[in-house]
């Protein structure tokens, strides 16, 4: 059993107002994820995915009910505190990469400890050291547009993990990717996750990679529904 949940919500909801009416898109949520876990999110498009995603990384706020990150209530927490807390705590990863594509591949891996006020010599030090963890140290100085997509993925993973987070969300992180470079992706994600006892919560259509995460939540309907193994 984990001691601390990183993520526990309770009677999550969440609307859209669109053409007049508001549309519910996630209803009543419960949904615990313990520090170290590792969880798959899946479901059909439109089921609300994106959405609980964006709660959980603090990128939005529900209308209803309680949520706890790393113990702690962010309900009342002001536009300034979740940022410093998504700063500090949270590593996000992309289908689409996001590196910022004038900046380096070391560049674009210190950006989280820049924006977190350490100075330049330092952060480049740090990124250095992710880039040899995640085999892309011989390209620290290349461009993203002179990378493939797994090096550009290796490089996303390094950013959301410089700065040790507690959550790392990753949104469909192999999806652009072909079989074998997915496969090496997921690997070194999860071995790194287990080295840092980081929590991982990963949005994917892809059964295979659901089944190799400890547990599995379906998104139907706005409702969050855990699948038994």
């Amino acid at each position: 059993m984990h001691d601390l949940n990183c993520i526990s919500m309770r009677g999550v909801s969440k609307s859209y107002r669109h053409a007049g009416k508001l549309n519910p898109v996630i209803s009543q949520v419960d949904f615990q994820v313990g520090v170290g876990e590792t969880c798959a999110i899946i479901g059909p498009s439109g089921a609300g995915k994106s959405t609980l995603l964006n709660i959980v990384g603090l990128l939005d706020v529900a209308d209803a009910g309680e949520y706890l990150f790393m113990g702690r209530s962010v309900a009342n927490a002001r536009n300034d505190e979740l940022a410093a807390i998504r700063k500090m705590q949270i590593g996000f990863v992309f289908q689409n990469f996001n590196l910022i594509p004038r900046l380096t591949v070391i560049e674009n891996v210190a950006l989280p400890l820049r924006y977190r006020g350490m100075d330049r010599a330092h952060s480049l030090e740090h990124a250095m050291c992710m880039l040899q963890r995640v085999g892309m140290a011989q390209r620290a100085g290349y461009k993203p547009a002179d990378l493939s997509g797994g090096q550009k993925q290796r490089v996303a993973i390094a950013r959301a993990l410089v700065g040790e987070p507690s959550l790392i969300l990753a949104d469909e992180p192999t999806g652009s990717l072909d079989n074998q470079t997915a496969s090496e992706i997921l690997e070194l994600l999860l071995s790194i996750q287990k080295e840092k006892n980081v929590t991982l919560l990963i949005v994917t259509h892809d059964q295979g990679i659901a089944r190799l995460m400890q547990r599995q939540v379906v998104v139907r309907g706005g409702v969050v529904v855990e699948l038994k193994a």
